[in-house]
């Protein structure tokens, strides 16, 4: 099936994990500096120099500003657990929504 659609398994896993996995480990404050400390960064970064699915380039984009962000206050550690107000998440519900007419997803 995946060859039919002209799309690599190694494509496939990257994806998953850029768009999957590394945004969980950037869930707690543990995680952001493990990937900090070991160069997450830099990959993330040239990644997304050369990344041409809009989807995967925009993942990778959002996990740049985690990971170059500053933390935030001890009591938000798990980012998971951080409640966003209602008017916030639409606003970014919009962003997002601009941001995939632009990509043309």
């Amino acid at each position: 099936m995946l060859l039919l659609l002209n799309i690599s398994y190694s494509h496939i896993f990257r994806i998953f994990t850029y768009v999957y996995f590394v945004p969980k480990l950037c869930t707690r404050k543990h995680g952001r500096e493990k990937l900090r400390n070991n160069g997450a960064y830099v990959v993330m970064r040239e990644l997304h120099k050369i990344e041409q699915n809009g989807s995967v380039a925009v993942a990778v984009e959002k996990l740049i500003h985690i990971l170059i962000g500053d933390e935030p206050a001890d009591h938000m550690e798990n980012l998971k657990n951080v409640e966003i107000p209602e008017d916030i998440k639409a606003k970014f519900d919009e962003i997002d929504a601009k941001e995939d007419v632009e990509r043309g997803t």
